[in-house]
């Protein structure tokens, strides 16, 4: 790939989104800019093609050139001179095919923002230092993943190289985090990514005739494939999985699976159902494996899932058949000669899975009866395979067989899953985040070498007592051991020695601690919270009833002083009422009038007394308190009704 490619998919993707328009005419806006910065106004396909090449990281194919060119054409962008194209710089040079820069610009700026994270985590998270040109490397590397393997036009075959493991598990680990983190250069990649997935659409037989349905043609699955697709390696794997099979079933395929692939999953099942009961887990490795182990599986539960297993398969729409005949001889192949090529080409833990491979890629042939198709929607049959080593190792042993284009008889998931997706994008707009998310955590995992190595290291190490029982069960089974295997590593195999086991024993005790301490501070802050919060209600309380003793007491007080001169009142009337107004004159009567007046005083002593005395003051004293008390309740009635009509 070239350093500028990956802003070229994006613009690719935003291409599609705002012209929706075929998969070719994607391109168009990007062969404007092409055209426009040629010096030359004659139009020269290899030198356009070398343009674009530059430009934008892409070789198109000159049939594609040549179709672009025809519709830009039609847009009086070029004018067809004498058999040769000739560029109208005046149309080119108008608004609407000006804007190309703008998108560009804004993209550059996504890319950009990528890689500087990219760059921060690398050093931050693994202590790697790139630069900003090696983590555009790494991205591109591992976009590569995602070529579709094989170009079928001419029967030319068009290979990417692996990227190396140590780069693809730190750009895998860094998309974990961004998805996890929901991180807007999460949205960017998988725009990245749907753009690449357009690009490939170029390398179709027809790349106009991608909505073409399936016709009679049966889709079969291998044991990875279906493994995955009922959920025995862990949910990420499973949900590109299912959609798939959710898309091949719209466009009219006929999922089906061999009665010996059937067998194989439930072998694989009832030896994971073996080892458990049996307790033998030292030395049992496999995503299978290890995913029931995770998720704490009994025996008994991987057992059910093995009696069931048929009826699982019908649920997701796959039918199990048997494997045709070997009635007609003119369809069958030499299956000693493959067997050996694939024993010499691919990786095999068990030669019972080769020999099983010989009898799907045996049938396949036998089922399609020498009909050949340049269209995988024709070509009768075709065996889906995750194992890119056995597609690509088919491809070599039966060239001959694809001269021309045709369909192989077999094809990875990735590369069905970018054909069906270019089909009916809006049917699985999700599929590519899935797709990315399932890849990313296969190549955060180890692979089956170096978890061997790592199981065998562990199981030394506690047989010398080097161990004790406690870090081995967290060795074996914690993620976080695994996590740490993987960061020492890199996932590469070399990188695994002798010491490597105490370091990552070191890096999950303080994964531990550090766990354990943020635990206990989370729990610290909580209790401070709740103490405040109990606190801060207590307070609050107690000023409230504060203010409505207070309020009660004012008011009762009010109601006494009014009482209080209510009586004098009466007392005063009662007094004037009674008074001898009849007296005699003063001086024959002055005794009786020093008599009255001495009565007066008594009676004025008498009131006040009554009024401030014992008697009186103790019996107002408690009308006081019952009034101030009778008040409080009513209070707190009234408050209680005000707060529930808040909470409703």
């Amino acid at each position: 790939m070239s350093t500028s490619v990956i802003p070229a998919l994006a613009i690719l993707k935003v291409n599609h989104d705002e012209m929706r328009q075929d998969y070719i005419g994607n391109f168009v806006p990007m062969v404007c800019e092409c055209l426009r910065c040629m010096t030359s106004d004659i139009i020269s396909l290899p030198d356009l093609q070398e343009e674009f090449r530059k430009r934008f990281g892409i070789k198109l194919p000159q049939h594609v050139l040549k179709t672009l060119l025809k519709r830009l054409r039609d847009k009086k962008c070029v004018i067809l001179d004498k058999s040769c194209y000739r560029i109208n710089r005046e149309e080119l040079n108008k608004e609407q095919f000006r804007q190309f820069s703008t998108v560009q610009r804004q993209v550059i700026e996504g890319y950009e923002a990528l890689i500087r994270r990219l760059v921060e985590y690398a050093s931050k998270r693994l202590g790697s230092s790139w630069t900003h040109a090696e983590a555009e490397a790494a991205i591109e590397e591992f976009m590569e993943d995602w070529q579709i393997k094989f170009d079928w036009s001419g029967g030319r075959r068009v290979l990417q190289s692996e990227t190396h493991k140590e780069a693809r598990y730190i750009v895998a680990s860094f998309l974990r985090e961004l998805q996890e983190q929901c991180a807007p250069e999460f949205a960017f990649f998988e725009t990245i990514f749907q753009g690449h997935m357009l690009a490939n659409a170029i390398y179709l037989p027809e790349p106009n005739q991608a909505l073409k349905k399936f016709k009679a043609t049966e889709v079969y699955f291998d044991t990875a494939f279906l493994i995955c697709s009922l959920g025995y390696a862990g949910e990420p794997r499973k949900a590109p999985c299912i959609e798939l099979l959710q898309l091949l079933n719209k466009t009219g395929a006929h999922l089906r699976c061999f009665e010996h692939t059937r067998d194989e999953i439930r072998g694989v099942l009832d030896a994971c159902a073996a080892k458990i009961r049996n307790n033998q887990l030292r030395d049992a490795y496999g995503q299978t494996m290890e995913y029931f182990i995770t998720k704490g599986y009994k025996a008994s539960d991987i057992e059910l899932f093995s009696a069931q297993l048929e009826r699982n398969l019908e649920q997701l729409g796959i039918k199990v058949v048997p494997k045709p005949d070997y009635n007609n001889r003119l369809f069958i192949i030499d299956e000693p000669a493959l067997s050996s090529y694939l024993g010499e080409h691919v990786s095999y833990r068990n030669p019972q899975a080769k020999d099983r491979d010989v009898d799907s890629i045996s049938a396949i042939y036998r089922l399609r009866k020498g009909r050949k198709s340049r269209f995988i929607e024709e070509c009768g049959a075709v065996f889906v395979t995750t194992n890119y080593a056995l597609a690509h190792a088919c491809r070599e042993f039966f060239s001959a067989d694809y001269e021309g284009g045709n369909v192989p008889a077999v094809i990875t998931d990735q590369y069905l899953t970018n054909v069906l997706w270019l089909k009916t994008p809006t049917e699985a707009p999700d599929l590519p985040r899935k797709r990315i998310i399932a890849d990313c955590y296969a190549a955060t995992q180890p692979d089956e070498r170096l978890w061997q190595k790592y199981l065998d290291e562990i199981n030394r190490l506690q047989q010398f007592g080097n161990v004790t029982a406690e870090d081995y069960y967290v060795l074996r089974y914690s993620i976080e051991a695994r996590q740490a295997l993987m960061d020492l590593t890199r996932g590469q195999e070399e990188a695994f020695t002798e010491g490597t086991v105490e370091e990552i024993l070191e890096i999950v005790h303080a994964q531990i601690r550090k766990e354990a301490e943020e635990k206990l501070e989370r729990e610290r802050e909580l209790r401070r919270a709740a103490e405040a919060e109990v606190a801060a209600g207590i307070t609050r309380e107690n000023l409230r009833r504060m203010n409505i003793r207070n309020k009660s007491l004012k008011i009762s007080l009010r109601i006494i002083w009014i009482l209080k001169g209510v009586i004098m009142a009466l007392m005063v009337c009662v007094t004037l009422y009674t008074f001898p107004w009849d007296l005699p004159r003063p001086r024959t009567g002055w005794a009786r009038y020093a008599l009255t007046l001495l009565e007066v005083l008594l009676m004025v002593l008498t009131v006040y007394n009554l009024m401030y005395g014992t008697a009186v003051k103790d019996i107002l004293r408690k009308l006081e308190a019952a009034i101030a008390q009778r008040l409080e309740s009513w209070f707190w009635g009234l408050y209680d009704t005000i707060d529930n009509a808040d909470d409703h």
